[in-house]
């Protein structure tokens, strides 16, 4: 990996066994110089271990962009929300998926009322393939950011 400024994840599948024990071991090796602004190394943050099924979401695969914001709200009180969501198929099949995309307040808790929910039409994933899911939605009279009030939602 370049450097500690951004997340990244490493497949390691296929050097996993599932006859004993296995064993996980994190390496940091400080090559001076390694930043521009910091050449000191280490691990600072927390590592996960995480387990994805065969069909997942990519990694940093989930897109929102909100075109035309001030214009949309300024005429008609609504946001446009253009969402993609990059599915995998790592399995050994074609299979069919869909895609469910609900939007929460940030305050809220998954039990209340999604402000916005959608589910794609099915499409089937090739073994070994990706497909883009594209959702168009519009949310009525959002509670758009300020400094005054910090309104954040949920995917």
């Amino acid at each position: 990996h370049p450097n500690g400024y951004s997340h990244f994840s490493y497949d390691i599948t296929d050097f996993l066994t599932s006859c004993g024990d296995n064993t996980l071991a994190i390496k940091v090796t400080n090559k001076i110089p390694s930043s521009r602004w910091y050449s000191g190394s280490g691990i600072y943050r927390s590592l996960y271990l995480e387990v994805t099924p065969q069909v997942h979401l990519r990694q940093d695969g989930v897109t929102v962009k909100t075109p035309n914001l001030a214009e949309t709200y300024r005429d008609h009180k609504t946001a446009q929300l253009l969402i993609e969501a990059e599915v995998i198929n790592q399995s050994d099949n074609a299979i069919t998926v869909s895609v469910k995309t609900s939007l929460y307040p940030k305050t809220s808790d998954i039990k209340t009322q999604a402000l916005l929910s959608h589910q794609t039409k099915e499409q089937t994933i090739e073994q070994g393939k990706e497909v883009t899911f594209k959702h168009d939605l519009s949310l009525i009279n959002p509670d758009l950011w300020s400094i005054s009030h910090p309104n954040l939602y949920v995917l």
